[in-house]
């Protein structure tokens, strides 16, 4: 049962790293341009400038770590359940 378990693991992970290589690589791009796009219109419209919560560094990383970790998870449960 523990290599089995094992083996979900690293299935999990391998798989939570690589949607977030995917997310990390795919997803800039587009993101980078709605919030430029974001900017320009709440600037032409005058309307009220907002801070953010969290950088987008943080949020690429912390979207990175929940891949990461939701990988594991599905790992571990597919691992315990078949």
């Amino acid at each position: 049962m523990k290599r089995i378990l094992g083996i979900g693991c690293l299935a999990g992970l391998a798989a939570g790293v690589a949607a977030a290589l995917f997310a990390a690589t795919a997803g800039r791009g587009p993101i980078r341009d709605a919030i430029a796009l974001e900017d320009s219109v709440s600037h032409a419209t005058g309307g009220a400038h907002h801070e953010d919560l969290f950088s987008r560094g943080v949020q690429e990383i912390g979207g990175a770590i929940g891949l990461i970790v939701f990988g594991l998870a599905l790992g571990v449960i597919f691992a315990v359940v078949l």
